[in-house]
């Protein structure tokens, strides 16, 4: 987003939102293809690692990203300029600013549990929804 030209910059800060929301999906279709290709029985004795297993295969690309991308020099003036904060600190400084980002953290989380968890149980349990086997 540093990088980014002016008024470009919410468009290309949205492509990291983007990519996370990618990946949720992405990770849930294989979970779900692996889990309706196999019995119960074999996803509890060996199934379960096979999502672990295959998203091994993006560390190299991350391992790579992080070796040979600089740190953009905005970023790096401010390093070296202001010394970091400790969570203590920074409550008895900003204290509303501190609260208030760990509230929107938790209130997105929670929106992802409701989303991502519970939303299959409450399809399955409360609108007698067949769902799709899980386990």
């Amino acid at each position: 987003m540093e990088n980014a030209p002016e008024g470009s910059r919410g468009l290309y800060a949205s492509w990291q939102t983007a990519s996370q929301a990618a990946g949720v999906l992405l990770g849930g279709l294989v979970t779900m293809r692996i889990s309706l290709s196999m019995t119960p029985a074999q996803l509890e004795a060996w199934g379960w690692r096979g999502p672990f297993v295959i998203g091994l295969l993006i560390v190299p690309v991350g391992l790579y990203v992080r070796a040979k991308l600089d740190e953009p020099e905005l970023f790096q003036k401010v390093r070296k300029e202001a010394p970091g904060l400790s969570a203590p600190k920074m409550l008895s400084i900003e204290p509303h600013a501190l609260l208030t980002g760990i509230g929107i953290a938790v209130l997105y989380l929670a929106a992802a549990y409701v989303l991502f968890v519970y939303m299959h149980t409450f399809a399955v349990r409360q609108l007698k929804h067949d769902g799709i086997r899980l386990t």
